[in-house]
């Protein structure tokens, strides 16, 4: 054999065993598996803030939500001050159901908090409580 051949195959060989070691070691110690999800993670984040399905799955679930907040708030308005008991049950039926749709929306934003610059301008940050 020629001796660039054997410098070829041992380089091969080095590098296999490098790659080798670097699974155990990252798949057996505890900081090998700390560096080895830290990376993971940057990588992930990194393809959540980009990917557009994100970013279209949280504004959708907003707008969505955006809507049933105003229309049970418009409700609650409408009968808030009624005198007739069921037009008040209303209103307090139409408030719960806006206070949800509120805590959706903000919930939504607060778990994909790295999407809140990317969303459009016509979005708030936050939907308030109706009290």
């Amino acid at each position: 054999m020629n001796t660039a051949w054997k410098v070829i195959i041992g380089i091969t060989a080095a590098i296999l065993a490098a790659l080798v070691l670097f699974a155990i070691w990252a798949n057996v110690s505890p900081t090998g598996r700390a560096v080895w999800n830290t990376w993971r993670y940057g990588v992930q984040k990194a393809d959540n803030d980009t990917r557009f399905e994100n970013r279209k799955a949280v504004e959708d679930t907003c707008r969505a939500q955006m809507v049933i907040y105003n229309a049970k708030k418009a409700v609650w308005e409408q009968y808030k001050d009624s005198d007739d008991p069921q037009e008040r049950g209303w209103a307090n039926d139409a408030k719960t159901m806006a206070n949800s749709a509120a805590a959706v929306y903000n919930d939504q934003l607060t778990r994909n908090a790295y999407t809140k610059e990317m969303l459009p301008p016509d979005l708030p940050l936050s939907l308030p409580l109706i009290f």
